[in-house]
């Protein structure tokens, strides 16, 4: 099961290391990089993959995570970075 997780990021050492498929960050000029640093402003990402693997993998499913950054440190976004 793919699923995309658009928010604050995920913690790559927070869930088990074969969930996490792809990391990417989407700034506000609509640039897209791979995840360099460990510095989150927030936890949510993290929690809602926790969520997600404890209720798939209790059906005996193995999700594949992709997380997608899209806030600033004011944890805001805009459109253009979800029209990626």
């Amino acid at each position: 099961m793919l699923i995309a997780i658009i928010d604050s990021g995920i913690r790559g050492g927070d869930i088990p290391p074969f969930m996490l498929v792809d990391d990417i960050v989407i700034r506000h000029d609509g640039t897209v990089n791979q995840r360099i640093s460990e510095d989150f402003i927030s936890n949510h990402g993290t929690l809602c993959a926790q969520i997600i693997n404890a209720y798939i993998r209790g059906n005996n499913s193995l999700p594949e995570i992709y997380s997608i950054d899209i806030f600033n440190e004011g944890m805001q976004a805009n459109s253009l970075q979800l029209s990626i």
